[in-house]
């Protein structure tokens, strides 16, 4: 099975936007300034020099490293003695510095009020918002997993223009509940629900508008004392039209019944981790070993949880406990970072 991170980049729209985003948000941050100067052939390059270069986990980091950056793409990575730097590039000195790749947060939502009207808000407004939540943490890639589709499509493309600096972002738009499942803390609003496999259509038509992943809620809170846990069957069906259109599978499982009809049902990604049952019993300690089994993802956001369980009255020590100390000891093999914000974040 290929990596999450490796399908992800597979599936990912690079533009000219993020690729600057890269360079400019989380690269200089840890190297000294100059003035910027054009090479002899006229393009603006700019080198960052000197720092410990960590090119990508799968790469052994370079001590003594240079970066070439050529208007919006990074051109060259490598040894100072084996990168040469053009006559009139603009030096950074990175000495004493650490230069690494962009970070991915593989669980935003961009439902706050920052992000409204998209498409018509001032772009400044927009810029800010994406810093605060994502790119001052030298976020350059996300995955939106529940958000209003056209909406998220008009800051893409808006992004993807240059007009706004932000991260790629992939998008689940709205995504799919169980018959009766609508999660209640967006009420009014309402997501489609899957009631019957043949339902599985509505997928079809959510990805051809634009959507790059799939988000199921395979057990959706549909009221604060009860979880709706979506049929297997109906999983099943709702995978295998993402696969067929080669798009990765989410889940938001709520509690174990839903992780379970998630694993079964084929789903790549479990979003969430969950910190306890309603009726306050430990989750299933079979489900990592089964994710594990069939090469299944997982988002923690183990940081979301010591605040879900204050708001429901639970312990707070079931944090650590039932969530946090359990899912560490047992997680499956791939892992990513999500935050689950759609605001302000510390994007851990």
């Amino acid at each position: 099975m290929i990596t999450l991170l490796l399908h992800l980049l597979h599936l990912l729209r690079l533009s000219r936007g993020a690729a600057a985003l890269a360079t400019a948000a989380v690269l200089p941050a840890v190297c000294g300034t100059a003035p910027p100067a054009a090479t002899a052939a006229g393009g603006r390059v700019t080198a960052l020099v000197g720092g410990r270069v960590m090119p990508s986990p799968e790469v052994a980091v370079i001590p003594d490293g240079v970066v070439l950056i050529e208007d919006a793409t990074i051109t060259a990575v490598g040894a100072r003695g084996a990168v040469r730097v053009p006559p009139g590039a603009r030096i950074i000195d990175c000495s004493g510095g650490t230069v690494t790749a962009g970070f991915w947060n593989s669980h935003v939502h961009f439902t706050g009020a920052d992000f409204r009207a998209a498409d018509t808000a001032p772009a400044e407004s927009l810029a800010a918002a994406l810093r605060a939540m994502l790119t001052s943490y030298g976020v350059v890639h996300v995955v939106d997993t529940g958000s209003y589709l056209p909406n998220t499509l008009a800051l893409r493309r808006r992004i993807e223009s240059g007009e706004v600096p932000g991260p790629s972002i992939l998008t689940a738009g709205s995504g799919f509940a169980p018959a009766g499942g609508s999660p209640y803390y967006i009420l009014p609003a309402k997501i489609p629900e899957l009631t019957r496999p043949e339902d599985a259509g509505l997928v079809e038509a959510e990805l051809s508008r634009g959507g790059d992943i799939v988000k199921l809620f395979t057990g959706s809170w549909a009221t604060p004392s009860s979880i709706v846990v979506m049929p297997v069957d109906v999983v099943r069906a709702a995978v295998e039209v993402g696969h067929r259109r080669r798009k990765l599978v989410f889940a938001h499982p709520s509690n174990s019944p839903g992780a379970r009809a998630a694993i079964e049902g084929g789903v790549d990604v479990l979003a969430h981790t969950f910190p306890t049952s309603l009726d306050g019993s430990r989750w299933d300690r079979a489900l990592p070993a089964m994710m594990k089994e069939r090469g299944m993802a997982l988002i923690p956001t183990l940081k979301l949880w010591p605040y879900e369980l204050k708001r429901r009255g639970f312990r707070p020590s079931l944090s650590s406990s039932s969530s946090a100390t359990g899912w560490r000891r047992h997680a499956p093999s791939q892992s990513c970072v999500g935050s689950s914000s759609s605001g302000p974040t510390s994007a851990t």
